[in-house]
């Protein structure tokens, strides 16, 4: 695992509802819904098999549990952030990972996870109509109203971590602020050696990476 500058980190927040209302402040990229009405945005994940996880509602506890299992045997954690199973740069990169994690990480006490804005549905249409290989991964996360991200932004883990308009920024072609109201996450690293942040990284998106699409960190130079 290569060394990256980490910095103390304190978190904010217990729940997805109570950090649901900063989706509301940002006015970069979401719709102007305020969650009125009883609603509770949920993140949803699934396994590579397409076996359901539970829903993630508490963003706090769940990356304390994931840092702190195995925090005594310096267990490795990776999260992903990918821009969707539309994307090809994204497809290529989690499948990058997926076969590093073979062959080296998976000896190594290492869980990966992936968290993106886009649908479930979509996802497990692309591996299955791509052959798209996620077996490495302890979970593929949907978070449509991007509550983890903008944890993650506001609670200092990935500061810079951006979250794109659609209509702003022609990312592809179906990716509008209809399929993505509260807008495309960029790709993003966040990895932990026990409980402490190892490596962070965020996407700067501009003409010239194609919007977030390209220069990411080379999955081997990560490890």
């Amino acid at each position: 695992m290569s060394d990256a500058e980490s910095k103390t980190t304190s978190d904010t927040g217990d729940s997805v509802t109570e950090y649901a209302s900063s989706v509301t402040e940002d006015t970069s990229s979401q719709s102007q819904d305020s969650f009125d009405d009883g609603f509770k945005p949920t993140i949803v994940g699934i396994r590579s098999n397409g076996e359901e996880l539970p829903p993630l509602t508490d963003i706090r506890a769940w990356l304390w549990d994931i840092k702190n299992e195995n925090a005594n045997d310096n267990a490795i954690i990776g999260i992903i952030f990918f821009r969707g199973s539309w994307c090809p740069y994204c497809r290529q990169y989690l499948s990058s990972f997926n076969d590093l994690y073979k062959s080296k990480m998976s000896t190594a006490n290492c869980k990966i996870y992936a968290f993106t804005s886009d649908d479930v549905d979509q996802i497990e249409h692309a591996q299955n109509f791509y052959n798209w290989d996620l077996s490495a991964f302890e979970g593929i996360y949907s978070d449509k109203h991007n509550l983890f991200a903008r944890y993650m932004q506001g609670s200092g883990y990935l500061p810079d971590l951006q979250i794109t308009n659609p209509d702003r920024v022609r990312l592809y072609r179906n990716v509008t602020s209809a399929t993505f109201p509260y807008g495309v996450c960029q790709p993003a690293l966040l990895f932990f050696v026990g409980a402490d942040v190892a490596l962070r990284w965020s996407s700067k998106p501009g003409p010239s990476n194609y919007y977030g699409a390209k220069d990411r960190p080379v999955p081997k130079s990560v490890w």
